[in-house]
């Protein structure tokens, strides 16, 4: 059931008031049945001429409510105004003085539908551009007396292209420190569409939501984007991934990172205030009890009374095993490692492990004497007592073929005498010399050089190497020309050592004579007498 309520007041053509009339309620389109009636009187708010008729209506069959006809008669005069009227104004003034509790238009549409038109707000003018707007402006007074528009809705053709059409609304207050235009309107909320039907949010003013605000529903999410001050910050929730990314700026500079800051309101911490927490949990896990407890935290507490020249805190890490998370580690303010809580231990402790299961503790490590060096694998000596040494000992370690790939030892005289390793391929190429090539650690000759022309012939050049052994000297090979040069008149023999010596030239008349074992002979005088007649001349030539 709906109450109604119809009133007015009623007028003569020169604006006098019409008291005494009577104003009739029908069921539209009937002529008999009247649903109330009122008669014309003064009031004391308006001038005479008020009529006011309240009734009651059950819905149709359909559920609709109809409308009514209202028969007003004054004397010998009728009037009739029909429910279905339809009028066309240039101009319609409505105003009424019942403040809150009834508005100077009801516009209403009675159709029993899910959808019901009951207004249209239309530009008629042909323009048809992009930017043709309409909108509704709201006026006060303000306190100088003065109409002044305080909101405004309007709505914007975006892209007026037949078939593509785009529209957007912007809500629009007035702005008493708007540059230029004090008290003027300024848009603070657009709503519009894109060519690809995406529908936009934009708001220029800072906005406050007093209730929640959700985006998508659940396992349907879209991505929020929050866009920072530097270029190429921003944070976004990435639907796709489910993932909250914090992005730094795109500056080529240390500070252009993803920041998280973690932040406490209070204005006077002490002791044991807790600065910033993150906490981990699985809060649905059917398991309930100990597996929809917090299982693990990281929390900065204050450790002290914080004034302009302190700030000391611990970073606590915390872990739960069947418990709530609880502390198993800290970082003080000091730089001190706390095991299982403020335990840091004394100076000179080793931080001990306990085992499977078990936390590590901090111990005094155990101190004692070297009571032997054993001697490991390709070495030897060592010993239990009083000074020992080590020696690498070959015959420890196994015979295996040197290979391409494989290092050697060395010391570098280049790094202070530093005992490094070497590839073997490096060796090959640093004694691959003139002529020569290295490849995969094996020397080879090389190709492009001139002076070896084939293999165990040196073609030209001059030998330069050691002295080559007789075994590689062909019988009756040497030549006089190979020989090095000597003195005139010199001749060759031995020495006591078997080495080659040169016999000095003697003078005119002098003979070779033999100097004993172990001397080369020489030339001397001829012995006095000489040969005489019938005595044998025994000679040799020695070479």
């Amino acid at each position: 059931m709906a109450t109604i309520q119809y009133s007015g007041w009623l007028f003569k053509d020169d604006g006098t008031a019409v008291d005494g009339a009577t104003v009739q309620l029908y069921e539209q389109g009937s002529t008999s049945s009247t649903v109330g009636s009122s008669v014309t009187t003064g009031d004391s708010s308006w001038a005479d001429g008020y009529w006011e008729i309240t009734t009651t209506q059950e819905p149709d069959s359909t559920g609709a409510y109809y409308a009514h006809d209202v028969k007003i008669t004054s004397g010998s005069s009728v009037r009739w105004l029909r429910g279905k009227t339809r009028e066309s104004f240039a101009e319609v003034d409505i105003r009424n003085a019942t403040g809150a509790t009834q508005g100077g238009l009801l516009v209403a549409n009675n159709a029993n539908t899910a959808s019901n038109k009951v207004a249209t707000f239309a530009n008629r003018m042909r323009t048809g551009v992009d930017g043709d707007e309409i909108y509704l402006s709201f006026e006060m007074m303000n306190d100088a007396d003065e109409i002044h528009e305080f909101a405004r809705i309007t709505a914007e053709a975006v892209d007026s292209a037949n078939g593509n059409e785009d529209g957007q609304i912007r809500f629009g207050i007035a702005d008493g420190d708007k540059s230029g235009d004090a008290g003027g309107i300024v848009d603070v909320l657009t709503l519009n569409t894109t060519t690809g039907g995406v529908t936009s949010v934009i708001t220029d003013t800072i906005s406050q939501y007093n209730n929640t605000v959700t985006v998508g529903v659940d396992d349907t999410g879209y991505d929020v984007k929050f866009f920072g001050a530097s270029a190429g910050a921003y944070m976004l929730w990435d639907e796709s991934a489910d993932q909250l990314i914090i992005m730094g700026a795109s500056a080529d500079a240390t500070t252009s990172t993803g920041k998280l800051l973690l932040a406490t309101s209070l204005t006077d911490v002490n002791a044991n205030d807790v600065l910033g927490k993150i906490e981990f949990q699985a809060p649905s896990e059917a398991g309930g009890t100990d597996a929809i407890t917090v299982a693990a935290a990281v929390e900065a507490v204050a450790q002290g009374t914080f004034s302009s020249s302190v700030n000391a805190t611990d970073l606590i890490f915390k872990t739960g095993h069947s418990e709530a998370a609880t502390e198993k580690f800290r970082i003080t303010s000091q730089g001190e490692l706390g095991i299982g809580g403020a335990t840091y231990g004394s100076s000179g402790d080793v931080l001990t492990s306990g085992g499977a299961g078990a936390a590590p503790t901090w111990e005094t490590p155990t101190t004692g004497d070297i009571t032997g060096v054993t001697a490991g694998t390709g070495l030897s000596g060592g010993g239990t007592s009083g000074g020992v040494t080590l020696a690498l000992d070959l015959s420890e370690l196994t015979d295996t073929a040197i290979a391409n790939g494989d290092y050697i030892v060395f010391t570098d005289t280049t790094d202070s005498n530093a005992t490094v390793k070497g590839d073997l391929a490096d060796v090959a190429t640093l004694f691959a010399g003139t002529g020569l090539t290295a490849s995969s650690s094996v020397i080879g000759v090389d190709a492009s050089q001139t002076q070896i022309t084939a293999v165990g012939t040196i073609a030209t050049g001059v030998w330069q190497g050691t002295a080559i052994a007789s075994g590689y000297i062909a019988d009756n090979s040497i030549t006089l020309a190979k020989m090095a040069g000597g003195t005139d008149g010199n001749i060759i023999s031995y020495d006591a050592s078997g080495n080659p010596v040169a016999i000095a030239t003697g003078n005119d008349g002098q003979v070779l004579t033999s100097t004993g074992a172990g001397s080369p002979p020489a030339f001397e005088d001829a012995a006095a007498g000489g040969v005489s007649a019938g005595q044998a001349l025994a000679f040799s030539i020695i070479f």
